[in-house]
């Protein structure tokens, strides 16, 4: 820093670059003075601007360890925080007065960080057991330009789920899940918009005939599922933002077969191998293990956001 503080003053110094320029070029050019100058400048800014360049670019190259799926910005963390962490954040949700709970159709929310309208946040501060977590999510993966300041936390209960849905242009196009208690199954549809039309294949199933509508939809996009386990952390953004509709089955099973993360999910999932219908060797659906979780316990998310426009 000393050393880029002296190419700073040395580029603002006209008496320093006529010096230069005399020594080793034998001539009074004041335009080469001038560049001599600017080129100290940004050489300075360069080696000052280095070190937070090649931190993004070490939290990009550690976070692109954990993309899943086709699409270029899903990325699933297992294990993000650790069983005591859970815990602390399950004393503190359900510390909450009564009169921070929410209660809609299918599930019930606790609303942090303020009121979101279409004008932006009206901002209220987020209280320090969420901002521990909430800054280690910014830090961690360098894909909120500024900290979060928004953070919806659902409770739903086993049978339980939520429509398909996008997040809107209030927030910045990247969303952070928290998830807790029971993994469910979340699917991305690609929005409407994207759809071209309907396949109707014939599959062939113990001796009948079923017709399956597939549907076909543009620049390949394509549904997929996602695992959420236990303290995992999923992450989406861009086109996963813009493009998809996000939701979750409001049913006790789960079909995770043919989920993008399944490998990673069930790799970080010890402790919950009983809710895994792939254990039951017995149940099977033709030749094929049941693939389902059962969803014996309340699931709650912390949805972390940012609103950049705050009033």
């Amino acid at each position: 820093h000393i050393f880029i503080k002296f190419l700073l003053s040395c580029s603002l110094s006209p008496v320093f670059g006529s010096a230069i320029v005399l020594r080793n070029s034998h001539h009074r050019n004041c335009r080469h003075s001038l560049s001599l100058r600017r080129y100290l400048k940004n050489f300075a800014l360069q080696l000052l601007h280095k070190p937070v360049m090649d931190n993004i670019e070490a939290k990009q190259q550690r976070l692109d360890n954990f993309k899943i799926g086709s699409l270029p910005n899903v990325f699933y963390i297992p294990d993000f925080i650790t069983d005591a962490d859970q815990t602390l954040l399950f004393n503190n949700i359900y510390a909450a007065p009564s009169s921070k709970w929410k209660l809609l159709k299918n599930r019930r929310l606790q609303n942090w960080g303020g009121v979101v309208h279409e004008k932006g946040l009206l901002p209220q501060a987020l209280p320090p057991w969420l901002t521990n977590f909430t800054h280690k999510i910014s830090e961690e993966s360098g894909l909120f330009p500024s900290p979060i300041n928004h953070v919806l936390i659902n409770e739903y209960q086993p049978n339980q789920g939520i429509m398909p849905h996008q997040d809107g242009p209030s927030y910045f196009p990247v969303v952070a899940i928290l998830s807790l208690g029971s993994p469910v199954v979340m699917d991305f549809t690609p929005h409407a918009r994207l759809k071209l039309d309907s396949q109707v294949i014939d599959k062939e199933s113990d001796g009948e005939t079923i017709e399956i509508v597939k549907d076909k939809w543009l620049d390949d996009h394509r549904p997929f599922s996602i695992i959420l386990m236990p303290r995992s952390l999923l992450i989406f953004k861009d086109n996963a933002y813009s493009d998809y509709l996000h939701g979750i089955k409001d049913c006790e099973v789960h079909d995770y077969d043919g989920a993008v993360n399944e490998a990673e999910a069930l790799k970080h999932s010890e402790s919950y191998r009983h809710l895994f219908g792939s254990e039951d060797k017995e149940e099977t659906i033709g030749k094929e293990e049941c693939k389902n979780i059962s969803r014996t316990v309340n699931r709650v998310s912390l949805t972390c956001r940012l609103v950049p426009k705050v009033h």
